[in-house]
């Protein structure tokens, strides 16, 4: 389970035909769980999978996936296409880390609730 676009979120993998994203829209509510959309596998072709990750939706409502950890992707739900982000060629396997900005502190003055 992650967090994706502020909703917890799953994913139910059918083997190697296609996974379904769903999320929780309303925390705690079993009735609100619903089915954001499919990832199709694409059966010998470059965006085959066994496992991925989702990281993030983009403004546009794509999303960007880390395919077995070898490819880093976005998947446009509404078109049903993948495009490929370059990696650098040596990269074979690699670890994504997100990034949120924010204007409060990560760090704590002298283990007190005051802000540095």
């Amino acid at each position: 389970m992650i967090v994706l676009g502020g909703w917890l979120c799953v994913v139910d993998h059918f083997r190697e035909s296609h996974s379904d994203v769903w999320v929780m829209k309303e925390y705690g509510v079993k009735e609100s769980w619903t089915k954001l959309f499919v990832v199709p596998n694409v059966a010998g072709g470059e965006f085959f999978f066994h496992c991925f990750e989702l990281l993030c939706f983009t403004k546009g409502g794509e999303v960007i996936m880390k395919l077995d950890s070898e490819k880093l992707v976005i998947y446009d739900p509404k078109q049903n296409t993948y495009k490929r982000i370059g990696l650098p060629d040596d990269s074979k396997r690699f670890d994504v880390t997100l990034y949120v900005e924010s204007l409060v502190s990560p760090h704590d003055c002298n283990n007190t609730r005051t802000y540095c």
